[in-house]
């Protein structure tokens, strides 16, 4: 919303000259001719000048932290001189006989004299040209960097919008150029101006969109899965002749090549654990190959690839989720193919023809970043839109979906899902799983559009093998030597029995013993000693790899990677050992320079190896270590490392390796503490285009203080320690000389509302919006010290957490903070509308019914407005708040015979809300219930009797909310 708001400012700077020349040329027309149509035309411009003033003035205040003072002297001054003209406007309507505008023009006359007039006319010209040199010239480099920053959002999501903006950019920079030439051209540069507006409007209201659907980790698993080795899979895109020769290998096999390009809108790809089934789901998403093939079938028609990595490991719930996947492939479609959005979301288009951003503007965007479905049901139902849209009638769509088997719930759940998708048209489906009873019941029948990975990878097998030792120099001195190692290569494959995995593990056991000197028989040997099965093969690595003074550490590395919410960074892991129970308190905040960073980089790299022997394994996720605090991260190298792991037996193992008391979670807190407080001097941790390493960041941070703020029998006073040391260090990271704490939060990301923080910069102190975070993570322990029980805290604050964790569902913070006193009839200026916390409640309730798939469907969301609406009544809210019109519900559809014309907040809610939750909170409106015509109806002993029992079935009892 920055950059529209950003681009508006300078549209609105262009109407006021416009306005101020209009108005100038209607006085005088007035004062030598007179007539009715212009003295319209005067007051009508006249209020649109001021409109437009008070306008400039909120977007300058809202724009970033810093306000330019001449330019709001300028508004004010123009706001003075309407102030001025309109009462005198107003004084002219003196009848309403044929006679009113010949008294209109005497009295014009009378008031203004020619001079007055001229001196009029020079007053609104100094403030045009001084607005139009002063202004728009200095608002020419912010408008460029807020495009800067949309076409970089565009990059990160690869959206086809980017050219189209970088289009924009130089059409804004010729416009600005034809300013400076000829300022009287500013009226027909404020057309221009404003078309720009309305396409960056549009864009801008597709990236809300596109964020609205993205979440945090949506790509971390397909990024997670190893690229295949060079020349393995060749056989997926191979003539016909070398599918043949598979096809004898295994009964089980027909070609990819054949599948793409036909009719046939199914695959299964199975095998056992770590056969290679993601690595090869990986493969064919991103080869070349892939699109030409599915061209083929697609013909003229356009083609639409999206996939899904279901990760089971994954700490969140999304990645692995039937919700996940549908906002993941929603999210791809929207991304590739961006005016698809608008035909589900018309509003956008209402939103580009605000020529300013205005109230009806905001609205809809607020519509827009508020009407994503958050329930399967609803997302099925957009998804089902999206295929049958005029814009992708013609599409032809292709998912990949690898890892059925990671799916949370049952199987039967997500093949009904699966079942669901293959019916939707112009769609071919290529999914993979492990090869369970109730997969091989449903995908397994057609032995022709099925695949076993685990028949058909030895030549993979022998591939990665052999390349591997042949990059070997030791193996290659063996080789040149005259020893051969092909034998020893087919017995590998021969044990294998089509795991990959497996030969993983031992090819990085053998490159322990090359550098030992081992020869091709010592090689054999080992094999011969290693087990065949994962699970004991894992076992073998712990009771035998790992030596014997590095168990300790070996153990807290394996319980941190276990017990952390996410893939931990890892240099959090220098951190973390017996020595380091409060790294975060025993470090102070001291940058370290590159080649110590570089040092520390190698000693843990080794560190690590030795003590995991490879079953945590480092994975960059960009290609420099110093581009992130969480790049590069460490996570287990494989699914099954982690079910190993959590297993019983093994827990017991590690527990006896490690006899320390310790709370994991306050480890945690404190390595990544350390870890900030000594982290590179660098500028772009925090950059807008790397905001995911931030969400990851802050919200593994915060996740274990979440569960220290929970356990009961930890020390608040350590966390509050934590807490303190983190933000004092948070706040001494800079960009470009500014400090970072503003930055961060505007690029900050949440579910459910991406936008969170982005407009508070200009109304709460860093502290205050550190404090903000801590009540999105539902740290009550630190809200109740720092906000309840502070000392001079301000409405402003308590008034942003309650706004906010309404929108955020968090219903116990919502009631901590009402319970410490917040106003719930309060505004704010970052909601960007005039409205109440009370009445966006009501409207956001509204929203979420109107969302609704079905009448009797209530969602969570549902749920958890409702308990807000009794909080809020409970703790004062004003009954009788008269609502502004909504259109949506005046055309929607009503589960009550009930038309909301007046807009009064009581119909409102008995639309939206339950019988149970209407007969809980009828009480509360002065003891008058009204209907639709606005009559009152006396609160009688049957309707308190209604609320009580309503109280009753909500699980509150009669005596809970009074």
């Amino acid at each position: 919303m920055e950059a529209i708001v950003a681009i508006g400012l300078s549209s609105n700077i262009l109407q006021f000259i416009e306005v101020t020349k209009k108005l100038v040329s209607s006085a005088e027309q007035i004062f030598k001719h007179g007539g009715s149509l212009e003295y319209l035309e005067l007051e009508k411009t006249a209020q649109r000048l001021r409109d437009v003033a008070e306008r400039i003035t909120f977007r300058q205040l809202e724009l970033d932290r810093g306000i330019d003072a001449a330019l709001i002297g300028l508004c004010r001054d123009c706001i003075s001189i309407t102030d001025e003209l309109l009462p005198i406007l107003e004084s002219l309507k003196v009848g309403n006989d044929g006679k009113m505008w010949r008294s209109a023009q005497q009295a014009l006359k009378a008031r203004w004299k020619k001079e007055e007039v001229d001196a009029l006319e020079r007053r609104l010209d100094r403030i045009g040209k001084t607005l139009t040199t002063h202004s728009i010239m200095s608002q020419q480099e912010a408008i460029a960097r807020k495009l800067h920053d949309l076409e970089d959002r565009s990059h990160r999501d690869t959206t086809q919008r980017t050219n189209e903006m970088e289009a924009l950019k130089v059409q804004l920079r010729e416009t600005f150029e034809h300013l400076r030439e000829d300022l009287r051209k500013g009226e027909q540069q404020q057309a221009l101006l404003g078309s720009i507006t309305g396409k960056e409007a549009q864009y801008a209201a597709e990236q809300i969109v596109l964020q609205q659907f993205r979440f945090l980790g949506i790509e971390d698993r397909y990024d997670g899965v190893h690229a295949a080795h060079d020349k393995t899979f060749a056989w997926v895109f191979a003539p016909t002749s070398t599918s043949e020769a598979l096809c004898k290998a295994s009964s089980n096999f027909t070609p990819f090549r054949d599948w793409f390009a036909s009719d046939d809108r199914f695959f299964w790809i199975t095998g056992k654990p770590g056969s290679g089934k993601s690595t090869l789901m990986k493969y064919l998403c991103s080869h070349e190959q892939t699109e030409q093939r599915l061209g083929e079938w697609a013909g003229s028609n356009p083609l639409i690839t999206a996939n899904f990595f279901f990760w089971s490991a994954s700490k969140d719930h999304l990645p692995k989720s039937q919700e996940g996947l549908l906002r993941s492939l929603l999210y791809q479609i929207f991304r590739l193919s961006p005016g698809t959005i608008s035909s589900i979301y018309p509003e956008i288009l209402r939103f580009r023809q605000q020529a300013q951003p205005s109230e009806e503007g905001r609205r809809i965007f607020n519509h827009i970043s508020d009407a994503v479905p958050s329930t399967i049901p609803g997302l099925l139902t957009m998804l089902r839109q999206v295929c049958s849209s005029t814009t992708l009638a013609q599409t032809r769509l292709c998912f990949f979906i690898d890892g059925l088997d990671e799916y949370e719930g049952r199987p039967t759940d997500i093949i009904s899902l699966i079942d669901i998708l293959r019916a939707l048209p112009n769609l071919k489906l290529c999914v993979s799983s492990r090869p369970w009873n109730e997969f091989e019941q449903t995908f397994g029948k057609n032995q022709s559009r099925k695949l076993y990975m685990h028949h058909i990878n030895r030549d993979d097998i022998r591939e990665y093998v052999h390349g591997t030792f042949s990059k070997d120099i030791n193996y290659s001195a063996m080789e040149a030597a005259g020893i051969k190692g092909d034998d020893l290569i087919d017995e590998i494959v021969d044990c294998s029995q089509g795991v990959f995995l497996w030969v993983y593990l031992v090819v990085l056991s053998f490159r322990e013993g090359l550098v030992n000197g081992d020869s091709i028989r010592d090689l054999q040997r080992r094999l011969r000693t290693l087990p065949v099965d994962l699970n004991e093969y894992f076992d073998k690595i712990l009771l035998s790899d790992v030596d014997t003074i590095y168990r300790q550490e070996s153990s807290r590395m394996f319980s941190a990677a276990v017990s952390a919410k996410g893939p931990l960074p890892f240099m959090a892991y220098w951190f973390i050992g017996p020595e380091n129970q409060e790294a975060g308190f025993d470090h102070k905040l001291e940058r370290m320079c590159k080649n110590k960073s570089n040092a520390r980089t190698l000693q843990l790299q080794k560190r690590i190896n030795a003590r995991c022997k490879g079953l945590l394994e480092i994975k960059m996720r960009k290609s420099s270590m110093e581009q992130g605090l969480l790049d590069p991260e460490v996570d287990f190298l494989h699914r099954t490392v982690k079910d190993f792991l959590v297993a019983p037996e093994t827990q017991q193992t590690l527990a006896s390796w490690d006899q320390g008391s310790y709370n994991m979670d306050s480890m945690i807190c404190h390595a990544i503490l350390a870890q900030l407080k000594t982290a590179t001097p660098i500028c772009d941790h925090f950059h807008i285009v790397t905001f995911g390493s931030v969400n990851n960041f802050l919200s593994l941070f915060f996740s274990h203080c979440k569960a220290l703020n929970d356990d009961p029998h930890h020390d608040y006073e350590s966390l509050d320690r934590i807490l303190s040391e983190f933000y004092t260090t948070l706040s001494t990271f800079e960009i470009g000389g500014s400090r970072n704490i503003p930055s961060w939060f505007d690029t900050f990301t949440i579910e459910p509302c991406p936008n969170a923080f982005g407009g508070y910069g200009a109304i709460l102190s860093q502290l205050e919006l550190f404090t903000l975070l801590c009540a999105f993570f539902e740290l009550d322990q630190y809200i109740i010290r720092y906000v309840i029980q502070g000392n001079n805290v301000r409405a402003e604050l308590c008034s942003a957490i309650l706004y906010q964790a309404v929108r955020w569902g968090k219903t116990s913070t919502v009631q901590l903070i009402l319970e410490g006193g917040a106003d719930p009839n309060s505004s704010l200026l970052a909601c960007m509308h005039k409205q109440t916390i009370w009445q966006d409640l009501v409207r956001l309730t509204m929203d979420e019914w109107q969302a609704m798939t079905t009448p009797t469907n209530t969602s969570s969301r549902i749920k958890e407005l409702e308990w807000c609406v009794i909080l809020f009544l409970q703790h004062g809210a004003d009954p009788n708040v008269i609502m502004t019109p909504h259109p949506q519900v005046l055309a929607g559809r009503t589960r009550r015979r009930v038309t909301v014309e007046y807009g009064r907040c009581y119909e409102w809610l008995r639309i939206c809300l339950s019988v149970d939750s209407m007969a809980a909170i009828e009480h509360y409106f002065q003891g008058t219930l009204y209907n639709v015509e606005g009559k009152g109806e006396p609160c009688t002993s049957k309707k308190a009797s209604r609320w009580r029992r309503g109280l009753t079935k909500l699980g509150l009892g009669s005596t809970t909310y009074r």
